[in-house]
Protein backbone atom coordinates (compact mmCIF):
# COMPACT_ATOMS: atom_id res chain seq x y z
CA UNK A 1 0.00 0.00 0.00
CA UNK A 2 1.11 3.56 -0.62
CA UNK A 3 1.90 5.76 2.36
CA UNK A 4 3.25 9.27 2.81
CA UNK A 5 6.49 7.82 4.14
CA UNK A 6 6.78 4.15 4.98
CA UNK A 7 7.63 3.16 8.57
CA UNK A 8 10.69 1.34 7.28
CA UNK A 9 11.94 4.60 5.76
CA UNK A 10 11.46 6.46 9.06
CA UNK A 11 13.69 3.93 10.84
CA UNK A 12 16.17 4.16 7.97
CA UNK A 13 16.27 7.98 8.25
CA UNK A 14 17.04 7.76 11.98
CA UNK A 15 19.83 5.25 11.35
CA UNK A 16 21.24 7.42 8.52
CA UNK A 17 21.34 10.43 10.83
CA UNK A 18 23.32 8.42 13.38
CA UNK A 19 25.82 7.27 10.74
CA UNK A 20 26.17 10.81 9.43
CA UNK A 21 26.93 11.98 12.96
CA UNK A 22 29.70 9.36 13.14
CA UNK A 23 30.92 10.50 9.69
CA UNK A 24 30.79 6.91 8.43
CA UNK A 25 29.83 7.82 4.85
CA UNK A 26 32.67 10.34 4.36
CA UNK A 27 35.24 8.14 6.09
CA UNK A 28 34.34 5.13 3.94
CA UNK A 29 34.34 7.25 0.78
CA UNK A 30 37.80 8.62 1.58
CA UNK A 31 39.21 5.21 2.57
CA UNK A 32 38.14 3.64 -0.71
CA UNK A 33 39.50 6.58 -2.69
CA UNK A 34 42.93 6.33 -1.03
CA UNK A 35 43.01 2.55 -1.46
CA UNK A 36 42.30 3.05 -5.18
CA UNK A 37 45.21 5.53 -5.46
CA UNK A 38 43.23 8.78 -5.76
CA UNK A 39 45.20 10.50 -2.99
CA UNK A 40 45.67 14.14 -4.05
CA UNK A 41 42.07 15.29 -4.24
CA UNK A 42 41.64 18.47 -2.18
CA UNK A 43 45.33 18.52 -1.16
CA UNK A 44 47.25 21.76 -1.82
CA UNK A 45 50.02 20.83 -4.25
CA UNK A 46 51.55 24.09 -5.56
CA UNK A 47 54.22 23.30 -8.18
CA UNK A 48 54.64 19.71 -7.00
CA UNK A 49 54.25 16.69 -9.23
CA UNK A 50 51.61 14.51 -7.59
CA UNK A 51 53.66 11.41 -6.79
CA UNK A 52 51.80 8.58 -5.05
CA UNK A 53 53.45 5.87 -2.97
CA UNK A 54 50.34 3.88 -2.15
CA UNK A 55 51.32 1.87 0.91
CA UNK A 56 47.67 1.80 2.05
CA UNK A 57 46.79 -0.44 -0.91
CA UNK A 58 49.70 -2.77 -0.16
CA UNK A 59 48.85 -2.89 3.53
CA UNK A 60 45.20 -3.77 2.92
CA UNK A 61 45.93 -6.30 0.15
CA UNK A 62 48.61 -8.09 2.17
CA UNK A 63 46.38 -8.35 5.22
CA UNK A 64 43.42 -9.65 3.22
CA UNK A 65 45.65 -12.18 1.43
CA UNK A 66 47.18 -13.34 4.70
CA UNK A 67 43.74 -13.79 6.25
CA UNK A 68 42.69 -15.83 3.21
CA UNK A 69 45.80 -18.05 3.34
CA UNK A 70 44.35 -20.41 5.96
CA UNK A 71 41.78 -22.86 4.51
CA UNK A 72 38.63 -22.93 6.64
CA UNK A 73 36.27 -25.89 7.05
CA UNK A 74 32.86 -26.05 8.74
CA UNK A 75 32.58 -29.04 11.09
CA UNK A 76 29.32 -30.45 12.49
CA UNK A 77 29.26 -32.85 15.43
CA UNK A 78 26.59 -34.59 17.42
CA UNK A 79 26.63 -34.40 21.19
CA UNK A 80 29.50 -36.35 22.77
CA UNK A 81 27.13 -38.87 24.36
CA UNK A 82 25.47 -39.75 21.04
CA UNK A 83 26.49 -43.08 19.52
CA UNK A 84 28.36 -43.05 16.22
CA UNK A 85 25.45 -44.65 14.37
CA UNK A 86 22.77 -42.51 16.07
CA UNK A 87 20.47 -40.24 14.10
CA UNK A 88 22.21 -37.05 15.34
CA UNK A 89 25.60 -38.44 14.29
CA UNK A 90 24.28 -39.41 10.85
CA UNK A 91 22.66 -35.99 10.41
CA UNK A 92 25.92 -34.29 11.46
CA UNK A 93 27.81 -36.28 8.83
CA UNK A 94 25.26 -35.51 6.10
CA UNK A 95 25.16 -31.82 7.04
CA UNK A 96 28.96 -31.67 6.92
CA UNK A 97 28.89 -33.08 3.38
CA UNK A 98 26.22 -30.53 2.43
CA UNK A 99 28.42 -27.75 3.89
CA UNK A 100 31.31 -28.90 1.71
CA UNK A 101 29.07 -28.98 -1.38
CA UNK A 102 27.62 -25.52 -0.69
CA UNK A 103 31.05 -24.05 0.05
CA UNK A 104 32.07 -24.92 -3.50
CA UNK A 105 28.70 -24.08 -5.09
CA UNK A 106 28.67 -20.59 -3.61
CA UNK A 107 32.38 -19.95 -4.29
CA UNK A 108 32.65 -19.08 -0.62
CA UNK A 109 36.41 -18.35 -0.67
CA UNK A 110 35.86 -15.67 -3.31
CA UNK A 111 32.88 -14.35 -1.34
CA UNK A 112 35.00 -14.17 1.83
CA UNK A 113 37.78 -12.28 0.05
CA UNK A 114 35.31 -9.71 -1.30
CA UNK A 115 33.76 -9.38 2.15
CA UNK A 116 37.17 -8.87 3.81
CA UNK A 117 38.09 -6.06 1.41
CA UNK A 118 34.82 -4.26 2.17
CA UNK A 119 35.41 -4.85 5.86
CA UNK A 120 38.95 -3.40 5.66
CA UNK A 121 37.77 -0.24 3.90
CA UNK A 122 34.52 0.45 5.79
CA UNK A 123 35.06 -1.18 9.20
CA UNK A 124 32.22 -3.70 8.80
CA UNK A 125 31.90 -6.50 6.29
CA UNK A 126 29.40 -9.29 5.96
CA UNK A 127 27.03 -11.31 3.83
CA UNK A 128 23.28 -11.32 3.33
CA UNK A 129 21.82 -14.80 2.70
CA UNK A 130 18.51 -15.31 0.92
CA UNK A 131 16.46 -18.10 -0.65
CA UNK A 132 16.22 -18.41 -4.43
CA UNK A 133 13.50 -20.74 -5.76
CA UNK A 134 14.96 -20.64 -9.27
CA UNK A 135 18.13 -22.55 -8.31
CA UNK A 136 18.05 -26.15 -9.51
CA UNK A 137 20.80 -28.73 -9.06
CA UNK A 138 21.29 -32.31 -10.18
CA UNK A 139 20.52 -34.32 -13.31
CA UNK A 140 18.93 -37.68 -12.47
CA UNK A 141 17.92 -36.36 -9.05
CA UNK A 142 16.85 -32.71 -9.15
CA UNK A 143 16.72 -30.38 -6.13
CA UNK A 144 14.75 -27.14 -6.50
CA UNK A 145 15.51 -23.97 -4.51
CA UNK A 146 18.58 -23.06 -2.50
CA UNK A 147 20.22 -20.15 -0.70
CA UNK A 148 22.77 -17.68 -2.05
CA UNK A 149 24.49 -14.53 -0.80
CA UNK A 150 25.54 -10.94 -1.48
CA UNK A 151 28.31 -9.14 0.36
CA UNK A 152 27.49 -6.06 2.46
CA UNK A 153 29.49 -3.38 4.27
CA UNK A 154 29.03 -0.57 6.80
CA UNK A 155 27.17 1.50 4.19
CA UNK A 156 24.54 -1.18 3.51
CA UNK A 157 23.69 -2.26 7.08
CA UNK A 158 21.54 -0.28 9.54
CA UNK A 159 20.55 -1.47 13.02
CA UNK A 160 18.17 -0.43 15.79
CA UNK A 161 20.96 -0.06 18.35
CA UNK A 162 24.47 0.63 16.99
CA UNK A 163 25.85 0.37 20.53
CA UNK A 164 24.84 -3.30 20.61
CA UNK A 165 27.60 -5.34 18.98
CA UNK A 166 25.63 -8.57 18.29
CA UNK A 167 23.48 -8.36 15.17
CA UNK A 168 21.28 -11.26 16.25
CA UNK A 169 20.17 -9.29 19.35
CA UNK A 170 19.01 -6.24 17.38
CA UNK A 171 15.31 -5.26 17.43
CA UNK A 172 15.55 -4.80 13.68
CA UNK A 173 18.13 -4.77 10.89
CA UNK A 174 17.77 -2.85 7.61
CA UNK A 175 19.65 -3.54 4.39
CA UNK A 176 19.71 -0.71 1.82
CA UNK A 177 19.98 -1.65 -1.85
CA UNK A 178 20.33 0.62 -4.86
CA UNK A 179 18.72 -0.57 -8.10
CA UNK A 180 17.16 0.81 -11.25
CA UNK A 181 13.51 1.84 -11.20
CA UNK A 182 12.82 -0.83 -13.82
CA UNK A 183 14.27 -3.52 -11.53
CA UNK A 184 12.31 -2.17 -8.55
CA UNK A 185 9.03 -2.15 -10.50
CA UNK A 186 9.64 -5.70 -11.70
CA UNK A 187 10.31 -6.80 -8.13
CA UNK A 188 7.15 -5.03 -6.92
CA UNK A 189 5.06 -6.72 -9.61
CA UNK A 190 6.44 -10.15 -8.62
CA UNK A 191 5.58 -9.34 -5.00
CA UNK A 192 1.95 -8.61 -5.94
CA UNK A 193 1.98 -4.82 -5.60
CA UNK A 194 -0.93 -3.12 -7.40
CA UNK A 195 -0.31 -1.23 -10.65
CA UNK A 196 -1.32 2.06 -9.01
CA UNK A 197 1.33 1.66 -6.32
CA UNK A 198 3.92 0.44 -8.81
CA UNK A 199 3.49 3.76 -10.64
CA UNK A 200 4.54 5.53 -7.41
CA UNK A 201 8.03 4.00 -7.62
CA UNK A 202 10.21 6.76 -9.04
CA UNK A 203 13.91 7.34 -9.28
CA UNK A 204 15.82 9.73 -7.05
CA UNK A 205 19.23 11.31 -7.11
CA UNK A 206 20.00 10.86 -3.43
CA UNK A 207 23.46 9.27 -3.61
CA UNK A 208 24.83 10.98 -0.50
CA UNK A 209 24.44 7.83 1.56
CA UNK A 210 26.00 5.43 -0.94
CA UNK A 211 29.41 6.04 0.60
CA UNK A 212 31.63 5.67 -2.47
CA UNK A 213 32.84 8.13 -5.09
CA UNK A 214 31.70 6.10 -8.06
CA UNK A 215 28.14 5.75 -6.74
CA UNK A 216 27.75 9.52 -6.68
CA UNK A 217 27.86 9.62 -10.47
CA UNK A 218 24.91 7.50 -11.63
CA UNK A 219 24.14 7.22 -15.31
CA UNK A 220 21.59 9.83 -16.35
CA UNK A 221 18.43 8.54 -17.98
CA UNK A 222 14.66 8.71 -17.84
CA UNK A 223 13.77 8.58 -14.13
CA UNK A 224 10.41 6.96 -14.92
CA UNK A 225 12.00 3.84 -16.40
CA UNK A 226 15.62 3.24 -15.58
CA UNK A 227 17.03 5.72 -13.08
CA UNK A 228 17.98 4.35 -9.68
CA UNK A 229 16.03 4.13 -6.45
CA UNK A 230 16.79 2.89 -2.92
CA UNK A 231 14.95 -0.27 -1.81
CA UNK A 232 15.02 -1.32 1.84
CA UNK A 233 14.75 -4.75 3.46
CA UNK A 234 13.85 -4.60 7.14
CA UNK A 235 14.16 -7.74 9.30
CA UNK A 236 12.51 -8.16 12.70
CA UNK A 237 12.08 -11.03 15.16
CA UNK A 238 8.71 -11.98 16.59
CA UNK A 239 7.81 -15.14 18.53
CA UNK A 240 11.02 -16.85 17.48
CA UNK A 241 10.47 -16.09 13.78
CA UNK A 242 12.26 -13.67 11.48
CA UNK A 243 9.90 -11.40 9.54
CA UNK A 244 10.80 -8.98 6.78
CA UNK A 245 9.31 -5.90 5.11
CA UNK A 246 10.40 -4.61 1.70
CA UNK A 247 9.80 -0.97 0.79
CA UNK A 248 10.91 2.18 -0.98
CA UNK A 249 10.30 5.61 0.51
CA UNK A 250 6.71 5.68 -0.76
CA UNK A 251 5.67 2.07 -1.39
CA UNK A 252 5.67 -1.13 0.67
CA UNK A 253 6.19 -4.23 -1.47
CA UNK A 254 5.75 -6.73 1.36
CA UNK A 255 5.03 -6.28 5.05
CA UNK A 256 5.90 -8.57 7.99
CA UNK A 257 6.43 -11.66 5.82
CA UNK A 258 7.64 -14.80 7.61
CA UNK A 259 11.04 -15.84 6.23
CA UNK A 260 10.75 -19.28 7.80
CA UNK A 261 14.05 -18.63 9.59
CA UNK A 262 14.94 -18.16 13.25
CA UNK A 263 18.12 -16.08 12.78
CA UNK A 264 18.69 -12.86 10.89
CA UNK A 265 20.19 -14.07 7.56
CA UNK A 266 23.05 -11.58 7.91
CA UNK A 267 26.53 -12.37 9.21
CA UNK A 268 28.98 -9.53 9.94
CA UNK A 269 32.47 -8.92 11.30
CA UNK A 270 34.47 -5.84 12.27
CA UNK A 271 37.95 -5.15 10.95
CA UNK A 272 38.91 -3.39 14.15
CA UNK A 273 36.56 -3.25 17.10
CA UNK A 274 35.45 -0.16 18.92
CA UNK A 275 33.73 -0.79 22.20
CA UNK A 276 29.93 -0.48 22.01
CA UNK A 277 30.01 0.28 18.29
CA UNK A 278 28.73 -2.29 15.81
CA UNK A 279 30.22 -0.60 12.73
CA UNK A 280 33.88 -0.97 13.81
CA UNK A 281 36.89 0.89 12.41
CA UNK A 282 38.48 0.51 8.97
CA UNK A 283 42.17 -0.07 8.22
CA UNK A 284 42.99 3.19 6.33
CA UNK A 285 40.98 5.56 8.56
CA UNK A 286 43.88 6.75 10.70
CA UNK A 287 46.59 6.27 8.06
CA UNK A 288 45.40 8.94 5.64
CA UNK A 289 47.63 11.69 7.08
CA UNK A 290 50.64 9.34 7.04
CA UNK A 291 49.94 8.63 3.37
CA UNK A 292 49.55 12.33 2.59
CA UNK A 293 52.84 13.13 4.33
CA UNK A 294 54.71 10.41 2.42
CA UNK A 295 53.30 11.61 -0.90
CA UNK A 296 54.12 15.27 -0.21
CA UNK A 297 57.67 14.55 0.96
CA UNK A 298 58.33 12.33 -2.06
CA UNK A 299 56.95 15.02 -4.38
CA UNK A 300 59.11 17.71 -2.76
CA UNK A 301 62.18 15.49 -3.15
CA UNK A 302 61.27 14.98 -6.82
CA UNK A 303 60.95 18.76 -7.34
CA UNK A 304 64.29 19.30 -5.62
CA UNK A 305 65.96 16.76 -7.93
CA UNK A 306 64.54 18.58 -10.96
CA UNK A 307 65.77 21.95 -9.71
CA UNK A 308 69.22 20.57 -8.95
CA UNK A 309 69.47 19.04 -12.42
CA UNK A 310 68.11 22.09 -14.28
CA UNK A 311 68.59 25.10 -11.97
CA UNK A 312 67.39 28.60 -12.84
CA UNK A 313 69.72 31.09 -14.61
CA UNK A 314 70.41 34.67 -13.59
CA UNK A 315 71.81 36.93 -16.34
CA UNK A 316 72.59 40.59 -17.19
CA UNK A 317 69.93 41.71 -19.64
CA UNK A 318 72.17 44.61 -20.78
CA UNK A 319 74.64 42.08 -22.19
CA UNK A 320 72.55 39.00 -23.08
CA UNK A 321 69.16 38.65 -24.73
CA UNK A 322 66.79 35.73 -25.30
CA UNK A 323 68.31 33.37 -22.72
CA UNK A 324 66.71 29.92 -22.38
CA UNK A 325 67.44 26.96 -20.15
CA UNK A 326 67.95 24.53 -23.05
CA UNK A 327 70.58 21.89 -22.27
CA UNK A 328 73.76 22.35 -24.34
CA UNK A 329 72.80 25.79 -25.62
CA UNK A 330 75.37 28.59 -26.30
CA UNK A 331 75.14 32.39 -26.17
CA UNK A 332 77.08 35.13 -27.90
CA UNK A 333 77.96 38.05 -25.61
CA UNK A 334 78.91 41.55 -26.79
CA UNK A 335 81.25 42.91 -24.10
CA UNK A 336 84.70 44.55 -24.02
CA UNK A 337 87.62 42.20 -24.13
CA UNK A 338 88.73 40.90 -20.74
CA UNK A 339 85.35 41.36 -19.10
CA UNK A 340 84.52 38.25 -16.99
CA UNK A 341 81.39 36.34 -18.11
CA UNK A 342 80.67 35.19 -14.55
CA UNK A 343 79.35 38.60 -13.75
CA UNK A 344 76.75 38.45 -16.52
CA UNK A 345 75.25 34.89 -16.29
CA UNK A 346 75.26 32.10 -13.69
CA UNK A 347 73.20 29.22 -12.36
CA UNK A 348 71.28 29.68 -9.10
CA UNK A 349 71.81 26.36 -7.33
CA UNK A 350 68.92 25.42 -5.00
CA UNK A 351 69.51 23.91 -1.59
CA UNK A 352 69.44 20.09 -1.66
CA UNK A 353 66.90 18.21 0.47
CA UNK A 354 69.53 16.28 2.41
CA UNK A 355 69.80 12.69 3.64
CA UNK A 356 67.42 13.22 6.56
CA UNK A 357 64.70 14.16 4.10
CA UNK A 358 64.93 10.76 2.38
CA UNK A 359 65.06 8.99 5.73
CA UNK A 360 61.89 10.77 6.78
CA UNK A 361 59.99 9.37 3.76
CA UNK A 362 61.23 5.81 4.34
CA UNK A 363 60.55 6.02 8.07
CA UNK A 364 57.05 7.34 7.47
CA UNK A 365 56.12 4.49 5.12
CA UNK A 366 57.94 1.66 6.90
CA UNK A 367 56.90 2.62 10.40
CA UNK A 368 53.27 3.01 9.31
CA UNK A 369 53.33 -0.53 7.89
CA UNK A 370 55.20 -2.04 10.83
CA UNK A 371 52.84 -0.55 13.40
CA UNK A 372 49.99 -2.07 11.39
CA UNK A 373 51.62 -5.50 11.45
CA UNK A 374 53.08 -5.58 7.92
CA UNK A 375 56.73 -6.63 8.28
CA UNK A 376 59.25 -8.60 6.18
CA UNK A 377 57.80 -11.91 7.38
CA UNK A 378 54.34 -11.01 6.12
CA UNK A 379 55.35 -9.70 2.68
CA UNK A 380 57.92 -12.48 2.15
CA UNK A 381 60.99 -10.24 2.07
CA UNK A 382 62.85 -12.29 4.70
CA UNK A 383 64.66 -15.45 3.55
CA UNK A 384 64.42 -18.31 6.06
CA UNK A 385 67.29 -20.82 5.98
CA UNK A 386 65.47 -24.02 6.90
CA UNK A 387 62.11 -25.59 7.72
CA UNK A 388 62.21 -24.49 11.36
CA UNK A 389 62.86 -20.91 10.24
CA UNK A 390 59.95 -21.09 7.78
CA UNK A 391 57.59 -22.27 10.52
CA UNK A 392 58.88 -19.56 12.87
CA UNK A 393 58.38 -16.97 10.13
CA UNK A 394 54.83 -18.19 9.54
CA UNK A 395 53.98 -17.84 13.21
CA UNK A 396 55.61 -14.41 13.47
CA UNK A 397 53.71 -13.20 10.40
CA UNK A 398 50.39 -14.28 11.83
CA UNK A 399 50.72 -12.66 15.26
CA UNK A 400 49.72 -9.07 14.25
CA UNK A 401 46.58 -10.42 12.55
CA UNK A 402 45.45 -12.83 15.25
CA UNK A 403 42.59 -10.68 16.52
CA UNK A 404 41.22 -10.11 12.99
CA UNK A 405 41.60 -13.84 12.27
CA UNK A 406 39.54 -14.73 15.30
CA UNK A 407 36.81 -12.35 14.18
CA UNK A 408 36.91 -13.93 10.71
CA UNK A 409 36.56 -17.42 12.19
CA UNK A 410 33.66 -16.26 14.33
CA UNK A 411 32.07 -14.75 11.21
CA UNK A 412 32.40 -18.11 9.38
CA UNK A 413 30.79 -19.85 12.34
CA UNK A 414 27.91 -17.36 12.19
CA UNK A 415 27.56 -18.13 8.46
CA UNK A 416 27.49 -21.85 9.29
CA UNK A 417 24.64 -21.25 11.75
CA UNK A 418 22.71 -19.33 9.08
CA UNK A 419 23.25 -22.24 6.67
CA UNK A 420 21.95 -24.61 9.34
CA UNK A 421 18.89 -22.38 9.74
CA UNK A 422 18.21 -22.76 6.01
CA UNK A 423 18.77 -26.52 6.19
CA UNK A 424 16.36 -26.98 9.08
CA UNK A 425 13.63 -24.75 7.68
CA UNK A 426 14.02 -24.80 3.88
CA UNK A 427 15.59 -28.15 2.98
CA UNK A 428 12.32 -30.06 3.11
CA UNK A 429 13.08 -32.32 0.15
CA UNK A 430 15.56 -35.18 -0.18
CA UNK A 431 18.98 -34.18 -1.46
CA UNK A 432 21.56 -36.72 -2.59
CA UNK A 433 25.17 -36.61 -1.38
CA UNK A 434 28.22 -38.85 -1.78
CA UNK A 435 30.71 -39.33 1.07
CA UNK A 436 34.49 -39.77 0.76
CA UNK A 437 34.10 -43.54 0.38
CA UNK A 438 31.68 -43.17 -2.54
CA UNK A 439 28.60 -44.10 -0.51
CA UNK A 440 25.36 -42.33 -1.42
CA UNK A 441 23.71 -40.44 1.45
CA UNK A 442 20.30 -38.81 1.61
CA UNK A 443 19.87 -35.52 3.46
CA UNK A 444 16.59 -33.94 4.51
CA UNK A 445 17.52 -30.83 6.45
CA UNK A 446 14.19 -30.42 8.23
CA UNK A 447 14.86 -33.69 10.09
CA UNK A 448 17.62 -31.87 11.99
CA UNK A 449 15.28 -29.18 13.29
CA UNK A 450 14.93 -30.69 16.77
CA UNK A 451 18.40 -32.26 16.94
CA UNK A 452 21.26 -30.64 18.82
CA UNK A 453 24.40 -30.35 16.70
CA UNK A 454 27.64 -28.58 17.54
CA UNK A 455 29.16 -26.27 14.93
CA UNK A 456 32.77 -25.10 14.77
CA UNK A 457 35.31 -23.88 12.22
CA UNK A 458 38.51 -25.85 11.58
CA UNK A 459 41.51 -23.80 10.44
CA UNK A 460 44.16 -25.38 8.21
CA UNK A 461 47.83 -24.48 7.79
CA UNK A 462 48.64 -21.39 5.75
CA UNK A 463 48.62 -22.16 2.03
CA UNK A 464 51.18 -19.41 1.33
CA UNK A 465 54.15 -21.35 2.70
CA UNK A 466 52.83 -24.86 3.32
CA UNK A 467 54.28 -26.07 -0.02
CA UNK A 468 57.69 -24.55 0.69
CA UNK A 469 57.70 -26.06 4.18
CA UNK A 470 56.67 -29.47 2.83
CA UNK A 471 59.31 -29.41 0.09
CA UNK A 472 62.08 -28.47 2.55
CA UNK A 473 61.07 -31.23 4.93
CA UNK A 474 60.77 -34.07 2.40
CA UNK A 475 64.06 -32.99 0.76
CA UNK A 476 65.80 -33.52 4.10
CA UNK A 477 64.08 -36.89 4.62
CA UNK A 478 65.21 -38.10 1.18
CA UNK A 479 68.80 -36.88 1.70
CA UNK A 480 68.99 -38.56 5.12
CA UNK A 481 67.57 -41.83 3.77
CA UNK A 482 64.41 -41.72 5.86
CA UNK A 483 62.19 -42.20 2.76
CA UNK A 484 62.57 -43.76 -0.67
CA UNK A 485 62.26 -41.88 -3.93
CA UNK A 486 58.76 -43.29 -4.65
CA UNK A 487 57.69 -42.15 -1.16
CA UNK A 488 59.25 -38.74 -1.91
CA UNK A 489 57.20 -38.43 -5.09
CA UNK A 490 54.05 -39.39 -3.21
CA UNK A 491 54.62 -36.53 -0.73
CA UNK A 492 55.76 -34.02 -3.38
CA UNK A 493 53.36 -31.02 -3.88
CA UNK A 494 51.60 -32.04 -7.11
CA UNK A 495 50.99 -28.52 -8.47
CA UNK A 496 54.68 -27.51 -8.47
CA UNK A 497 55.82 -29.73 -11.35
CA UNK A 498 53.50 -30.80 -14.20
CA UNK A 499 53.40 -34.56 -14.80
CA UNK A 500 54.29 -35.53 -11.22
CA UNK A 501 51.44 -38.06 -11.08
CA UNK A 502 52.58 -39.76 -14.31
CA UNK A 503 56.17 -39.88 -13.08
CA UNK A 504 55.02 -41.37 -9.78
CA UNK A 505 53.13 -44.14 -11.59
CA UNK A 506 56.17 -44.88 -13.75
CA UNK A 507 58.51 -45.03 -10.76
CA UNK A 508 55.99 -47.14 -8.88
CA UNK A 509 55.88 -49.62 -11.78
CA UNK A 510 59.69 -49.75 -11.92
CA UNK A 511 59.89 -50.29 -8.16
CA UNK A 512 57.34 -53.09 -8.26
CA UNK A 513 59.22 -54.70 -11.17
CA UNK A 514 62.49 -54.48 -9.23
CA UNK A 515 60.89 -56.03 -6.15
CA UNK A 516 59.41 -58.86 -8.24
CA UNK A 517 62.82 -59.52 -9.82
CA UNK A 518 64.52 -59.65 -6.43
CA UNK A 519 61.79 -61.94 -5.06
CA UNK A 520 61.99 -64.50 -7.86
CA UNK A 521 65.80 -64.54 -7.86
CA UNK A 522 65.84 -65.40 -4.15
CA UNK A 523 63.93 -68.66 -4.83
CA UNK A 524 65.58 -71.98 -5.78
CA UNK A 525 66.08 -72.45 -9.55
CA UNK A 526 63.55 -75.28 -9.92
CA UNK A 527 60.83 -73.21 -8.17
CA UNK A 528 61.68 -70.21 -10.41
CA UNK A 529 61.10 -72.37 -13.47
CA UNK A 530 57.73 -73.60 -12.14
CA UNK A 531 56.51 -70.07 -11.45
CA UNK A 532 57.82 -68.53 -14.68
CA UNK A 533 56.23 -71.31 -16.74
CA UNK A 534 52.77 -70.25 -15.61
CA UNK A 535 50.68 -68.21 -18.15
CA UNK A 536 49.97 -65.53 -15.52
CA UNK A 537 53.46 -65.51 -14.03
CA UNK A 538 53.65 -61.75 -13.41
CA UNK A 539 50.35 -61.67 -11.49
CA UNK A 540 51.30 -64.83 -9.61
CA UNK A 541 54.58 -63.29 -8.44
CA UNK A 542 52.75 -60.21 -7.13
CA UNK A 543 50.28 -62.42 -5.24
CA UNK A 544 53.07 -64.54 -3.75
CA UNK A 545 54.82 -61.42 -2.44
CA UNK A 546 51.78 -60.58 -0.32
CA UNK A 547 51.67 -64.06 1.31
CA UNK A 548 53.34 -65.37 4.43
CA UNK A 549 56.18 -67.95 3.95
CA UNK A 550 53.81 -70.79 4.84
CA UNK A 551 51.20 -69.59 2.33
CA UNK A 552 53.90 -69.21 -0.35
CA UNK A 553 55.10 -72.78 0.20
CA UNK A 554 51.56 -74.16 -0.03
CA UNK A 555 50.82 -72.22 -3.21
CA UNK A 556 54.08 -73.30 -4.91
CA UNK A 557 53.53 -76.94 -3.91
CA UNK A 558 50.07 -76.80 -5.46
CA UNK A 559 51.60 -75.47 -8.72
CA UNK A 560 54.17 -78.26 -8.78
Amino acid sequence: MATETTKVWSDYDNAKNYKSGENIYNITRRNERYYAGDQWRGVKRGDLNTLTFNFIEQLVDVKVSTLMSNPLTITRKADDIDAEDSKPAQLAKAMGLMDKKNWERLKTDTLNEEMLLKCALSGLGGTYWYWDNTIKTGNDFVSAGDFKADTVDAIDVYVANPNGECIQKQDWVILAMRMTVMQAKKMAKEDGVSEDNIMLIKGDEDTTYEGYDKTENEQDSDKETSNQVTVLLKFMKKDGKVLFTKATKDVEFKKDIDTGLTRYPIAIMNWKKRQKFIYGTAEPTYLIQNQQSANKLASIRDLSAQLMGMPKIAYNRNSIANVSNRAGGTYGIDVPAGTPVSGMIQYLQPTSTGVDFDKSIDTNINLSKQLKGINDNVVGASRPENTSAIIAQQRAAGVPLESIKRRLWQYIEDVALIWQDFYENKYDMTRKLVDDDGNEIEFIGTEAKDVYLKTKVDVGESLQITEETTLNQIDQWLQNGFITFPQYLKLFPKNLVPGTNDLMEEVKGQAEGQQSQEFIQALPQEIQQVILSQPNAEQLIQELQTMSPEQQAAAIQQLA
